[in-house]
């Protein structure tokens, strides 16, 4: 999803800064998208959501180094880690990296947040496992519940951060959405069991139709938002991006990216 998104990012002439936690892939995917976008301005910052410290150095050099960014797209994330994997000794890993880290990262950016005068759009990245997800307390510290049951909490941890962040926000020129990749082909069928894995054609749609919504949060001028107070009163509004794909938007999230076509930048 990542990659996909800095492509569209780069074929709309945005300058993209790639979050990520490994340089090597990180340098291998920046070379594969300048052979696509030979004039595309392409920066890195490293990045681990596994660990605090990163998180902050990130939240730093996002809030100086690189303060103008038009739009931020919170994807970072794991699915499947090694059974018993523990985040801080606390918690299951896919919990602490996909949900607690993120409201981490959004309560440090937070007081940045505030005090900005231009537009800036934050983009969660969902999923629609969070749907089928029914949260209890003792879930977060079950070390022995299926890694897919784990995935789906955490998802449904990312939506609710979104809420709370989006309709807690009081600066008109932030605007938080929530971007769902649906049935759209991704490379994390490389992790479902074998038998999903041998009719995913059935249910999953090819291209890009999955990264259409996070590029049109982050670089298209006319992408609808909903305002906090009616969200309140009436809902999120869902809307359509292509085959298997919803989006919601709420007024004021491995990787992330910025964009903004012609307008500071977008990070990945």
């Amino acid at each position: 999803i990542g990659f996909a998104i800095c492509d569209i990012l780069l074929y709309k002439n945005a300058s993209i800064v790639m979050v990520c936690r490994n340089e090597k892939k990180a340098n291998s995917a920046r070379e594969e998208l300048l052979k696509r976008h030979p004039d595309g301005n392409i920066s890195f910052i490293k990045y681990d959501q596994s660990n605090l410290e990163s998180v902050d150095n990130f939240v730093n050099e996002l809030s100086s180094t690189h303060s103008d960014f038009y739009a931020l797209v919170l994807n970072a994330g794991i699915f499947k880690p090694k059974k018993g994997n523990k985040y801080y000794d606390l918690v299951p890993s896919t919990y602490g990296v996909n949900y607690i880290s993120l409201v981490y990262l959004m309560d440090k950016l937070t007081p940045f947040l505030e005090n900005c005068d231009s537009i800036k759009r934050i983009v969660f990245e969902g999923s629609l496992a969070s749907f089928i997800s029914k949260y209890k307390t003792k879930h977060l510290y079950n070390f022995k519940l299926r890694r897919m049951k784990q995935y789906n909490l955490s998802k449904l941890g990312v939506t609710n951060t979104f809420m709370h962040f989006a309709l807690n926000n009081k600066n008109p020129n932030i605007k938080f959405a929530l971007s769902e990749p649906g049935i759209a082909a991704t490379n994390i069928y490389r992790n479902y069991p074998k038998v999903f894995k041998a009719i995913k054609h059935i249910y999953q749609t090819e291209g890009i139709q999955g990264e259409e919504g996070d590029q049109a949060c982050a670089a298209e001028d006319r992408q609808e938002v909903t305002s906090a107070g009616e969200a309140r009163r009436g809902g999120i509004h869902a809307h359509r991006h292509g085959e298997g794909r919803r989006l919601r938007d709420v007024d004021r999230g491995g990787d992330e990216a910025f964009g903004g076509e012609g307008r500071g930048e977008a990070c990945q």
